[in-house]
């Protein structure tokens, strides 16, 4: 599934329907490797899902198109 998503994601970025931030993704891997170290995965997965959402943002708007590409639709 993980290989899936990967490709899925790569395939936005490289269409232009969606942004990567390198800041966001770094905030995204702190995230997850806080969790690592606190026994409370399930506490903490929100902050995971919103942190590691910083890093890739869609820049479909709303109303637009995003089928087929993942993380495509720009929030809001």
């Amino acid at each position: 599934m993980r290989g899936f998503c990967e490709a899925d994601v790569l395939r936005a970025l490289d269409a232009g329907k969606s942004t990567y931030d390198s800041a966001g993704a770094v905030r995204c891997v702190s995230a997850v490797r806080a969790v690592q170290c606190d026994c409370d995965a399930a506490g903490d997965s929100e902050a995971i899902v919103d942190a590691c959402h910083q890093a890739v943002a869609g820049t479909i708007p709303d109303g637009g198109d995003c089928s087929g590409f993942a993380l495509s639709c720009a929030e809001g």
